[in-house]
């Protein structure tokens, strides 16, 4: 009797369960469900914005000449650390920034 029973709820209680976690992953899911979101938060997006901008601006003017004459490119990397993109992922106690490796890869 208590296999007949199991039989009959398993079924019932695993398509229950298996509803809202297909919603959380589903790409119509609602705002307010608890699945994942893959998207950047203000502050990545501000920081891959800043990435961005100094490759254009700083690096991308200079990498010939860098290239052609494998002068190390100190004034840039100087650069690149003052605005913090070269001190992502070293703790803060240390002086870094001590963002995840998440946003050490942005």
């Amino acid at each position: 009797m208590l296999s007949t029973i199991t039989r009959q709820l398993v079924p019932q209680l695993v398509a229950k369960s298996r509803l809202p976690a297909i919603r959380c992953v589903s790409s119509h899911a609602s705002e307010s469900s608890t699945g994942y979101s893959f998207g950047l938060t203000e502050d990545q997006q501000q920081m891959v914005d800043m990435a961005k901008k100094f490759t254009r601006e700083e690096i991308m003017p200079k990498a010939r000449h860098h290239d052609e004459t494998g002068e190390y490119p100190i004034d840039i990397i100087k650069k690149a650390h003052a605005l913090g993109l070269m001190t992502t992922s070293i703790p803060e106690e240390y002086g870094g920034q001590g963002l995840s490796l998440v946003d050490h890869c942005l």
